[in-house]
């Protein structure tokens, strides 16, 4: 069998580009070539990369965002990268006064920890205002279905690949 890869083209984004990067994921994520979803799922699956994209511009304090990736439609598989040029978790958390279970910012730990903290749900430095759903919402979509999330940040590298979390300073 001739395997089949469909490039989803790279491309930047200004941080106030919402409604370009939500077509975006539209336009180019091909949802035919991916494992069946009921459309309140896919909807659900498409609002996670917006609201990472959303969190990118909220959190990091980015000049732009850049997203990719790669579709394997016999494997119904995707691979897509979403990156930005932001201050991390780690300096995001020391910003807002985050404490991690006694480990200081100035250990090397903290920045793995920091990923750590972002994705447990109900994670989230705004101030006032409900969130901390789309980190741990993708981490569980990953989770039921086997597949593999990797976040690195300053010098910390987060993977969780068929259910079992990697942790290790880069």
């Amino acid at each position: 069998m001739m395997c089949i890869i469909l490039l989803i083209p790279f491309s930047e984004f200004r941080p106030n580009d919402y409604d370009g990067f939500c077509t975006y994921l539209g336009e180019k994520i091909p949802r035919n070539r991916l494992p069946a979803m009921s459309d309140m799922l896919w909807q659900k699956f498409i609002e996670t990369f917006a609201e990472l994209f959303a969190n990118a511009a909220t959190h990091s304090e980015t000049r732009y965002t850049v997203a990719c990736g790669q579709a394997f439609p016999n494997y119904k598989r995707l691979n897509f990268s979403i990156a930005d040029a932001g201050i991390g978790f780690k300096n995001r958390l020391i910003q807002s006064n985050v404490t991690l279970n006694g480990i200081t910012s100035d250990d090397e730990r903290f920045c793995v920890d920091a990923i750590e903290w972002a994705l447990q749900e109900g994670s989230s430095t705004k101030k006032d205002i409900s969130g901390g759903l789309g980190m741990y919402l993708l981490r569980q979509f990953n989770c039921i279905n086997g597949g593999k999330l990797q976040i690195a940040s300053d010098r910390g590298y987060w993977e969780l690949r068929h259910g079992k979390v990697e942790k290790k300073i880069l």
